[in-house]
């Protein structure tokens, strides 16, 4: 740390984040997934060591973070979208949605949009409304708050 700056991510690495140097990406990801952070696999080691353990720079204490995630409502909006309309939208689908209703019960997934990091939710739901506006609207009506 230079006048109070901070040049990279490993200078406010403390012992708390030197635990989790162990752990592979995978791991990290889902972490950080667990603290409401949903984030890219490209994201850098460092930064989903930070997020895993989020900590006040200024106390040292260990920030708690709510686990609520506002996105979480539009992702169940999505798949709920997806399910009705499944035969229409089905051979569209390039991301993990395609296995809502995979024949095969082993690549089954009925929450596949909890494994896309926000942003990617919200460029869904962007691309759908632009292509035909009223969608927006299905998948708002269609959004339930998680359990």
């Amino acid at each position: 740390m230079t006048n109070g700056l901070v040049n990279s991510p490993a200078e406010l690495f403390d012992e708390r984040h030197e635990t989790l140097r162990g752990l592979n990406r995978t791991e990290l990801l889902q972490l950080c997934a667990a603290r409401g952070f949903r984030m890219s696999p490209s994201t850098p080691t460092e930064a989903l060591i930070l997020l895993a353990v989020p900590i006040d720079t200024t106390t040292g204490v260990e920030l708690q973070v709510p686990n609520d995630n506002p996105i979480d409502e539009w992702r169940l909006g999505l798949i709920n979208f997806i399910g009705e309309y499944w035969q229409k939208i089905a051979p569209q689908l390039k991301c993990p949605a395609r296995h809502l209703r995979d024949p095969d019960l082993n690549k089954r997934d009925p929450q596949p949009c909890f494994k896309c990091t926000d942003l990617q939710v919200l460029t869904c739901i962007v691309q759908a409304a632009e292509k035909y506006p009223r969608n927006e609207q299905l998948i708002k009506d269609l959004r339930r708050k998680p359990q």
